[in-house]
C-alpha cells in the first residue's frame, strides 16, 4: 500500500504543475488575474499564446532541431544496443 501511495504522490507532484502551466497558457490575458496559484482549469479559452509562439521562426526551428536530435540519438542508441546485446549473447566471443 505504501508503494501505491508514494507512486500516486509522485504522479500528483509531477502532473499538477504541468496542468497548472497549461491552464495559465490557455487562459485569456484579461482573465489571468482570476487564477490562483493552484488552478488546473483555465478561466476561459484562448490559444493566442501558442499562435504567437509558433509564428516565431526561431521557435519552430528549435522544435524541429529537437525532433532531429532525438531521432538521430535514439536510432544510434538502438543500433549500438543491438550490437552490444549480440556480443553479450555469444559465449564464444572474448571479453564476455
Amino acid at each position: 500500500m505504501f508503494i501505491y501511495s508514494s507512486l500516486f504522490l509522485g504522479i500528483f507532484l509531477v502532473i499538477w504543475p504541468l496542468m497548472n502551466l497549461l491552464a495559465w497558457a490557455l487562459t485569456p490575458t484579461k482573465n489571468v488575474h482570476l487564477l490562483s496559484g493552484l488552478d488546473i482549469f483555465p478561466k476561459g479559452f484562448d490559444t493566442s499564446v501558442f499562435e504567437l509562439m509558433l509564428s516565431n521562426p526561431n521557435v519552430l526551428m528549435s522544435f524541429l532541431n529537437s525532433i532531429y536530435i532525438t531521432t538521430v540519438g535514439l536510432s544510434l542508441n538502438i543500433f549500438f544496443t543491438a550490437i552490444c546485446a549480440y556480443a553479450l549473447s555469444k559465449d564464444y566471443l572474448p571479453g564476455r
